[in-house]
């Protein structure tokens, strides 16, 4: 009885968020649709759809905040840190090094023609209309959705695998990419809710999630402009997958050995400062 209230309960949560922004959502695109008109404005309608959907996932975001604010606070929340600038920038380029270059490349490397490749659909929106929608307010709403509000909701009741599990799960797949797609989403969504867990900070996964995002926007650019360094393309493509140039995936490999050390040196000496008080 108990494992099947648990089942219910994990089920109303999916349908409270999938409902909250379907609501969200349609009241944007008949908002969207209806009032520029009214002024003799016509707005295309990928706009709209994209505009839409990231307004559904922003009330959502909001509604499961305030939910969560209400809530007997988690553990992990508890142990909140002080935000460090310096430490989001660390671990961004951490997160961004590994979930993007270093995967992309063992996908192209390896796993290049033994994985069915299903093309995403591509929607044609300007550099600073994607800046805006992919490297701003995309991070932020989702991580305040995904992180802030759904996985402090299955926190309360789950424990810290079950939760970064599920989450990372639904994260992958209501972004509906291929399988390449949902993989490197899933592994992104592990490492996010791990960095929440571990300093109760959403701004941390937010500048990560940032970063990311950013790599994606940086590559394709890279990839339509065909730039190269040394007569090889920086970013090109292996039957479908994305790959970079030997430099970016040297640096790649540079910046998380640096952020590994960066990471192991501060934890000693914190180690060491609580001795030496203790002595």
């Amino acid at each position: 009885m108990k494992v099947l209230k648990g089942v219910f309960w994990f089920l109303g949560q999916l349908l409270l968020i999938g409902a909250i922004i379907f609501v969200g959502t349609l009241v944007a695109q008949i908002a969207l649709e209806l009032v520029p008109g009214i002024f003799g404005v016509t707005l295309e309608e990928d706009f709209i759809i994209g505009a839409s959907g990231s307004f559904g996932v922003a009330v959502s975001g909001i509604v499961l905040c305030l939910i969560v604010s209400k809530m007997k606070k988690v553990s992990f929340v508890e142990k909140k840190e002080k935000f460090s600038l310096g430490k989001a920038v660390v671990l961004a380029a951490l997160v961004m090094c590994v979930c993007k270059i270093i995967y992309n490349s063992f996908y192209a490397g390896v796993l290049s023609g033994v994985l069915p490749i299903v093309a995403d659909e591509e929607r044609e929106e300007s550099v600073i209309m994607m800046v805006i929608m992919s490297v701003i307010l995309a991070p932020i709403m989702e991580e305040l959705l995904f992180r802030k509000g759904f996985y402090s909701i299955l926190r309360s009741r789950c424990g810290k695998i079950l939760s970064i599990a599920v989450n990372s799960i639904v994260f992958a797949v209501i972004h509906g990419y291929n399988l390449k797609g949902f993989i490197s989403c899933l592994i992104a969504g592990i490492i996010f809710c791990y960095l929440y867990e571990a300093t109760g900070v959403v701004l941390y996964s937010i500048a990560a999630h940032m970063m990311c995002n950013l790599e994606s926007l940086i590559s394709t650019l890279l990839m339509d402009s065909e730039v190269t360094l040394w007569g090889k393309p920086l970013v090109y493509e292996i039957n479908g997958f994305t790959a970079y140039h030997g430099l970016i995936v040297a640096v790649a490999l540079s910046v998380i050995v640096m952020a590994g050390a960066y990471f192991v040196i501060k934890q000693k000496r914190g180690k060491n400062v609580v001795s030496d008080t203790c002595c």
